[in-house]
Protein backbone atom coordinates (compact mmCIF):
# COMPACT_ATOMS: atom_id res chain seq x y z
CA UNK A 1 0.00 0.00 0.00
CA UNK A 2 2.55 2.30 0.75
CA UNK A 3 4.87 1.45 -2.31
CA UNK A 4 1.70 2.47 -4.52
CA UNK A 5 1.07 5.86 -2.47
CA UNK A 6 4.63 6.97 -3.02
CA UNK A 7 4.01 5.89 -7.17
CA UNK A 8 0.92 7.98 -7.38
CA UNK A 9 2.54 10.67 -5.80
CA UNK A 10 5.63 10.70 -8.31
CA UNK A 11 3.27 10.42 -10.87
CA UNK A 12 1.18 13.51 -9.74
CA UNK A 13 4.35 15.65 -9.70
CA UNK A 14 5.92 14.98 -12.40
CA UNK A 15 2.12 15.12 -14.18
CA UNK A 16 2.09 19.03 -12.46
CA UNK A 17 5.53 19.72 -13.75
CA UNK A 18 4.71 18.58 -17.24
CA UNK A 19 1.68 20.79 -17.17
CA UNK A 20 3.75 23.47 -15.84
CA UNK A 21 6.13 22.88 -18.65
CA UNK A 22 3.45 23.24 -21.26
CA UNK A 23 2.87 26.26 -20.08
CA UNK A 24 6.08 27.90 -20.19
CA UNK A 25 6.35 26.89 -23.77
CA UNK A 26 3.04 28.07 -24.92
CA UNK A 27 2.80 31.41 -23.29
CA UNK A 28 6.30 32.40 -21.81
CA UNK A 29 9.09 31.03 -19.44
CA UNK A 30 9.55 34.55 -17.11
CA UNK A 31 7.89 34.42 -13.83
CA UNK A 32 7.55 37.06 -11.73
CA UNK A 33 5.66 38.41 -8.98
CA UNK A 34 2.18 40.12 -10.11
CA UNK A 35 2.83 43.12 -8.24
CA UNK A 36 6.25 43.87 -9.34
CA UNK A 37 5.61 46.68 -11.03
CA UNK A 38 4.87 48.80 -7.68
CA UNK A 39 8.37 48.20 -6.71
CA UNK A 40 9.48 48.99 -10.24
CA UNK A 41 7.62 52.37 -10.56
CA UNK A 42 8.26 52.92 -6.87
CA UNK A 43 5.10 52.43 -5.65
CA UNK A 44 2.93 54.88 -7.92
CA UNK A 45 -0.90 55.92 -7.51
CA UNK A 46 -2.75 54.01 -10.13
CA UNK A 47 -2.11 51.23 -12.36
CA UNK A 48 -0.85 50.06 -15.40
CA UNK A 49 -3.68 47.74 -15.90
CA UNK A 50 -6.55 47.87 -18.02
CA UNK A 51 -8.08 45.73 -15.30
CA UNK A 52 -5.88 45.16 -11.88
CA UNK A 53 -7.40 42.08 -11.18
CA UNK A 54 -6.93 38.75 -13.45
CA UNK A 55 -10.11 38.23 -15.63
CA UNK A 56 -10.72 34.51 -16.98
CA UNK A 57 -9.71 34.13 -21.27
CA UNK A 58 -9.29 32.01 -23.47
CA UNK A 59 -6.09 32.15 -25.63
CA UNK A 60 -5.62 30.93 -29.02
CA UNK A 61 -6.27 27.32 -29.13
CA UNK A 62 -5.26 26.47 -25.31
CA UNK A 63 -8.18 25.00 -24.08
CA UNK A 64 -8.45 25.87 -20.52
CA UNK A 65 -9.08 29.23 -19.19
CA UNK A 66 -6.75 31.43 -18.20
CA UNK A 67 -6.40 33.79 -15.80
CA UNK A 68 -5.10 37.41 -17.68
CA UNK A 69 -4.67 41.29 -17.03
CA UNK A 70 -3.55 43.49 -19.90
CA UNK A 71 -0.87 46.30 -18.98
CA UNK A 72 -1.57 49.03 -21.41
CA UNK A 73 1.45 50.87 -20.13
CA UNK A 74 3.89 48.13 -21.33
CA UNK A 75 1.56 46.96 -24.32
CA UNK A 76 1.41 43.48 -22.69
CA UNK A 77 -0.46 40.58 -21.95
CA UNK A 78 0.42 38.60 -18.82
CA UNK A 79 -0.98 35.31 -17.24
CA UNK A 80 -1.43 34.49 -14.02
CA UNK A 81 -0.07 30.60 -13.41
CA UNK A 82 -0.70 30.40 -9.97
CA UNK A 83 -0.65 32.94 -6.45
CA UNK A 84 2.96 34.06 -7.07
CA UNK A 85 3.52 32.98 -10.74
CA UNK A 86 2.95 35.72 -13.36
CA UNK A 87 4.03 35.37 -17.13
CA UNK A 88 4.31 37.75 -20.37
CA UNK A 89 2.93 36.67 -23.53
CA UNK A 90 5.45 36.61 -26.00
CA UNK A 91 5.08 40.11 -27.83
CA UNK A 92 6.23 38.28 -31.22
CA UNK A 93 3.45 35.44 -30.96
CA UNK A 94 0.22 36.74 -32.50
CA UNK A 95 -2.52 35.77 -29.63
CA UNK A 96 -6.52 35.89 -29.88
CA UNK A 97 -7.78 36.73 -26.40
CA UNK A 98 -11.41 36.29 -25.24
CA UNK A 99 -12.65 37.86 -22.48
CA UNK A 100 -15.03 35.38 -20.25
CA UNK A 101 -16.07 37.55 -17.96
CA UNK A 102 -19.28 38.22 -20.23
CA UNK A 103 -18.54 41.74 -21.63
CA UNK A 104 -17.34 39.89 -25.06
CA UNK A 105 -14.05 41.63 -25.81
CA UNK A 106 -11.88 40.04 -28.08
CA UNK A 107 -7.95 41.39 -27.75
CA UNK A 108 -5.42 40.32 -29.88
CA UNK A 109 -1.84 41.33 -30.57
CA UNK A 110 -1.01 42.87 -33.76
CA UNK A 111 2.06 44.92 -35.19
CA UNK A 112 1.92 48.62 -35.53
CA UNK A 113 3.77 52.32 -35.71
CA UNK A 114 3.92 54.65 -33.18
CA UNK A 115 3.61 58.09 -33.50
CA UNK A 116 7.83 58.51 -34.27
CA UNK A 117 7.15 55.35 -36.91
CA UNK A 118 8.35 53.01 -35.00
CA UNK A 119 7.29 49.86 -35.73
CA UNK A 120 6.16 47.84 -32.29
CA UNK A 121 4.07 44.63 -30.84
CA UNK A 122 0.98 45.38 -28.45
CA UNK A 123 -2.32 44.72 -27.96
CA UNK A 124 -5.73 45.93 -29.22
CA UNK A 125 -9.19 45.17 -28.74
CA UNK A 126 -10.92 44.43 -31.82
CA UNK A 127 -14.19 46.77 -32.05
CA UNK A 128 -15.31 46.14 -35.82
CA UNK A 129 -15.08 43.07 -38.20
CA UNK A 130 -15.95 43.89 -42.06
CA UNK A 131 -14.45 41.67 -45.20
CA UNK A 132 -12.50 44.24 -46.09
CA UNK A 133 -11.31 45.16 -43.28
CA UNK A 134 -11.42 45.19 -39.28
CA UNK A 135 -10.93 48.45 -36.65
CA UNK A 136 -8.84 48.10 -33.41
CA UNK A 137 -9.02 50.46 -30.35
CA UNK A 138 -5.65 50.89 -28.26
CA UNK A 139 -6.19 52.13 -24.93
CA UNK A 140 -3.43 53.86 -23.42
CA UNK A 141 -1.83 54.47 -20.42
CA UNK A 142 1.02 56.70 -19.30
CA UNK A 143 2.99 56.79 -16.44
CA UNK A 144 3.90 60.14 -14.92
CA UNK A 145 7.24 60.33 -12.47
CA UNK A 146 7.01 62.32 -9.13
CA UNK A 147 7.57 65.82 -9.04
CA UNK A 148 8.75 68.18 -6.22
CA UNK A 149 7.50 71.11 -5.00
CA UNK A 150 8.37 73.67 -6.12
CA UNK A 151 7.09 77.65 -5.43
CA UNK A 152 3.49 77.54 -5.20
CA UNK A 153 3.23 73.91 -6.93
CA UNK A 154 2.54 71.13 -4.90
CA UNK A 155 4.29 67.69 -4.74
CA UNK A 156 3.17 65.07 -7.53
CA UNK A 157 3.36 61.98 -6.82
CA UNK A 158 4.25 59.23 -9.38
CA UNK A 159 1.28 57.81 -11.23
CA UNK A 160 -0.35 55.73 -13.92
CA UNK A 161 -3.24 57.52 -16.03
CA UNK A 162 -5.22 57.10 -18.49
CA UNK A 163 -4.77 59.25 -21.65
CA UNK A 164 -6.13 58.87 -25.21
CA UNK A 165 -7.46 56.00 -26.75
CA UNK A 166 -6.05 55.40 -30.28
CA UNK A 167 -8.23 53.63 -33.46
CA UNK A 168 -6.40 51.17 -35.54
CA UNK A 169 -7.38 49.82 -38.76
CA UNK A 170 -5.97 47.03 -41.06
CA UNK A 171 -4.80 48.39 -43.93
CA UNK A 172 -6.78 48.27 -47.36
CA UNK A 173 -4.40 48.80 -49.48
CA UNK A 174 -1.30 46.91 -49.25
CA UNK A 175 -2.53 44.22 -46.79
CA UNK A 176 0.05 44.13 -44.64
CA UNK A 177 0.08 42.76 -41.14
CA UNK A 178 1.15 46.41 -39.88
CA UNK A 179 -1.99 48.00 -38.47
CA UNK A 180 -2.43 51.62 -39.08
CA UNK A 181 -3.63 54.71 -37.18
CA UNK A 182 -6.96 56.37 -37.77
CA UNK A 183 -5.75 60.49 -37.35
CA UNK A 184 -7.91 62.43 -35.00
CA UNK A 185 -6.91 65.52 -36.77
CA UNK A 186 -8.79 66.96 -39.80
CA UNK A 187 -6.06 68.16 -41.54
CA UNK A 188 -4.35 64.43 -41.20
Amino acid sequence: MFLKRISFLIALISLSAYSQQDYRNRLGDVYYDPYMYKQKYNDPEGSPYLNETFTPAMINDITDTQLVRLNAYEGTVEVKLDANKVVVLRETEDYVISLNDGSGRIYETHQYRDSKGNTKNSFFELVHQHENYMLYLKENIKYFKAEEAEGYKAAQPASFKKVNDVFYVTDLWDRTPILVEIPTRTKN
